[in-house]
């Protein structure tokens, strides 16, 4: 397969780029669960922190279930 600009290279890569983020949310939530798990306290500290690890896990969602389900086959 032959890309000659930028067009062709984005088409190329952006489900790529989507799957890096949603393997990226699903590690950033895995993480965050067992380290929560392990040390309880740890809920408060990170309260300030929620909204945006709840955004990420949000949009990694969205782009895993569009990657899997959503785009034309």
């Amino acid at each position: 397969m032959q890309l000659s600009g930028r067009r062709e290279l984005w088409t190329a890569c952006w489900p790529w780029l989507l799957g890096a983020l949603a393997f990226c949310g699903l590690t950033a939530a895995l993480a965050v669960g067992a380290a929560v798990m392990v040390h309880p306290p740890l809920f408060s500290d990170l309260r300030p922190w929620w909204p945006p690890l709840a955004a990420v896990g949000l949009l990694s969602t969205a782009a895993g279930y569009w990657l899997l389900w959503g785009r034309g086959r």
